[in-house]
């Protein structure tokens, strides 16, 4: 075993006679001093992109910053409406709040489930439970099961949550809650004993999350007649959208070994998973969106989102130049599970010229700014750098990719 050392005053300063030598390090100290980080980082002969697209979906909804859950299912709506659009002619807004709340609850019933198939139940053992079920983290496969189980409602029958409402807060006190109760559980020993609190205990669970998230409707008012959230998802929307396909640039054997973290957590059936190269993938969005479908796609959250360039590029910040860091790519980072941090946009624009992609357009529900309402420019490098999966209509990919 290797003896632990200190810090030496001698380390300290060899440390600085060495920063000292390089005359860009007090430049970059002092620009991050005075400007931040950000704007220090920018590059401003990279910012010449302008919001300009050969193809782009026109009946749209860009998120009011003021309704900000930061909740993964915003993109997933902005997919779930393309398809009403195309099956139904309607352009309504969608709830992703209906989603979130039955996304939190099915994890809860999915800890107590996997926590009552152990006899002894230890602190750990709940510790480890709550933080593996109890995320904010929804991919497209999880969404569509939501869906396909409790239905959809217009955004006027569920409304979203405001600005104020603090998705990590409310995780946080989720977590707690749930770790008190299952501690009580522990201490029955009986099994049907266990299985009744279970219920009591999903039944609170319920209460607490209609009123932070809100009471999903059993059924609403649509065109002057009561419908249930299940009858307006199977009269307008149709299908159980089995033809979009999980779709990742990476080899399926890394692939797997990280995302198997979170693909069973509540959902009956696995997951289809297609492997498919950057070629084909920039192919597949092209179609897609000449379909009038918008491309749901989960990334490595960049390290900003600044909505004055409004640009997702890694050229434009150029932390790892500025702080002399490596830079980790996707392929490095998936294996090695450093691509924890994911977050999720939809592709529903894309300018191509001379045959060639030049940047997409993505609506991101995250944006807090009045001024891009969620809209970014996202170049084909940040894309090829930072996507992990993409979910593609299977129509315009090959048999031969799936897997």
């Amino acid at each position: 075993m290797a003896m632990d050392e200190d810090i030496t005053l001698k380390n300290i300063r060899k440390f600085q006679e060495k920063y000292n030598a390089d005359s860009s390090n007090a430049l970059a100290e002092t620009r991050i001093r005075n400007w931040g980080l950000a704007k220090a980082s920018l590059d401003d002969d990279q910012n010449g992109y302008k919001f300009q697209f050969t193809i782009k979906l026109p009946q749209k909804s860009l998120r009011d910053p003021k309704h900000n859950s930061e909740n993964c299912s915003f993109a997933f709506t902005n997919v779930l409406e393309d398809v009403m659009h195309h099956n139904s002619k309607l352009e309504l807004s969608l709830s992703s709040n209906f989603i979130d709340f039955y996304d939190k609850l099915e994890k809860i019933n999915a800890f107590y489930n996997d926590l009552l198939c152990y006899g002894r139940i230890t602190e750990e053992l709940i510790n480890d439970l709550s933080n593996r079920y109890l995320t904010l983290y929804q991919n497209f496969y999880m969404c569509r099961c939501v869906v396909n189980k409790y239905g959809i409602v217009p955004t006027n029958a569920m409304p979203e949550v405001s600005d104020c409402y603090g998705p990590a807060a409310m995780l946080e006190l989720l977590r707690c809650k749930i770790k008190g109760d299952a501690l009580e559980v522990a201490k029955l020993k009986n099994r049907k004993e266990r299985q009744s609190k279970r219920l009591s205990l999903l039944s609170e669970a319920y209460n607490f999350l209609a009123k932070l998230i809100g009471n999903p409707p059993e059924e609403f008012e649509y065109k002057n007649q009561l419908i249930t959230p299940v009858t307006f998802k199977r009269t307008y929307i149709k299908s159980d959208l089995k033809e979009f396909a999980t779709t990742t640039p990476f080899d399926f054997d890394n692939f797997l070994e990280t995302y198997s973290r979170t693909a069973d957590l509540y959902m009956v059936g696995s997951e289809e998973i297609r492997h498919a190269s950057f070629t084909e993938i920039e192919t597949a969005i092209i179609e897609q969106l000449k379909q009038g479908f918008s491309v749901w796609i989960s990334i490595k959250r960049p390290l900003v989102r600044d909505d004055e360039t409004r640009v997702l590029d890694d050229k434009i910040y150029n932390y790892h130049d500025l702080l002399k860091m490596s830079k980790i790519l996707s392929d490095q980072a998936l294996p090695s599970n450093f691509a924890d941090n994911l977050y999720y946009v939809c592709i529903t624009g894309v300018l191509i010229e001379n045959d060639v992609v030049q940047q997409y357009l993505i609506n991101d529900g995250f944006s807090r700014a009045k001024k891009c309402r969620g809209q970014f420019i996202m170049t084909p490098d940040f894309l090829k750098d930072h996507v992990i999966t993409l979910a593609l209509n299977r129509h315009f990919l090959r048999e031969e990719m799936g897997r």
